[in-house]
């Protein structure tokens, strides 16, 4: 399952696309890409 990841650092949101994934039993993240910060994806709103 792929998924948007939100972080919030120091007041700023990053966003990450983040893959989940079962190896040996378990479920292992994999941040695939960066994807960006907040204000550069959506604008100055």
């Amino acid at each position: 399952m792929v998924f948007i990841r939100t972080k919030t650092i120091k007041g700023q949101k990053y966003y990450y696309l983040v893959e989940n994934r079962r190896e040996d039993g378990r479920v292992v993240q994999k941040v695939l890409r960066y994807i960006g910060k907040a204000e550069n994806l959506l604008g100055k709103v």
